[in-house]
């Protein structure tokens, strides 16, 4: 428990919980740092909720130093002149993620859906690529690190290679078009997008491993799973081609649909 709840930044909700048996009031879970500061900060008397294990663990303390969790249990020392906040008949729980979030994909959504986040317990969320300019979204995301801006963490996805690229025939093209892609990308992680024809796919990957940098995305219909393992694909938005590959007929079903998306071949002549 101890380990645990040391990995565990300072994305901490602190919610109220039932009172004589009725269903908690409907305020909704307030963040720690609110008030509090948390260079050093001390939780007594809280109902801590374990991930790992779904039970709570009652009246306990847990004391925190510049943003982390340095100590969790039934008493730790912390000084009699640390901040303390009072967690009686309150739930403490880890943040939460959201691996998959458009929150930025326009200014207006970014304007509900930061805050709204927060108030809901998710304190770090993965931003997919969306058609807004990058330099906009990596601007909320420098205002939300420096603490100008309230909102969960960021973590960017990088670029979608996809759309173009769908229509490079050759790997070599593939292969061209996503390092031109790659070059503004920041570092980030890129995407590949599940309409690639194989060969573009391969070049694609091949670019992407050249970067060093992981891949991710969807697994193109073209190609099985274990040639995506192959390419060096490490991150997959989708598992229906996790399904596929437990089938002794996934080459002849990824062929079928590859060759269904890719329409009728044109008449001879």
């Amino acid at each position: 428990m101890k380990t645990l709840w040391l990995l565990l930044v300072s994305g901490l909700l602190l919610a109220p919980g039932p009172a004589n048996g009725q269903p908690a009031a409907p305020a909704g879970p307030r963040p720690v740092g609110t008030g509090y500061p948390l260079d050093l900060l001390v939780i007594t008397h809280v109902n801590l909720i374990d991930p790992s294990t779904a039970e709570v663990v009652r009246d306990c303390m847990v004391v925190v130093r510049d943003g982390l969790i340095v100590s969790v249990g039934k008493w730790v020392p912390a000084g009699r002149a640390v901040p303390r906040l009072n967690g009686q008949g309150l739930y403490l729980v880890p943040g939460l993620w959201d691996g998959r979030a458009n929150a930025l994909a326009t200014a207006a959504a970014e304007r509900v859906a930061l805050p709204l986040y927060l108030a809901s317990g998710i304190t770090s969320i993965r931003e997919m690529p969306s058609q807004r300019p990058p330099g906009e979204v990596t601007a909320t995301s420098q205002l939300v690190t420096s603490g100008a801006c309230a909102g969960p963490r960021l973590m960017l996805a990088g670029p979608l290679l996809a759309g173009p690229l769908a229509s490079a025939g050759t790997r070599a093209e593939g292969r061209a078009q996503a390092t031109a892609r790659l070059a503004g990308a920041g570092g980030q992680r890129p995407l590949v997008g599940a309409l690639l024809p194989r060969e573009a796919y391969l070049g694609v990957a091949a670019a992407v491993a050249a970067a060093q940098l992981p891949l991710g995305g969807h697994v193109p219909e073209s190609v099985t799973l274990a040639e995506a393992l192959a390419a060096g694909q490490v991150g997959f938005e989708d598992l229906d081609k996790l399904l596929l590959a437990c089938s002794p007929h996934e080459a002849q079903l990824v062929a079928a649909r590859a060759a269904c998306l890719a329409g009728p071949s044109p008449p001879p002549g």
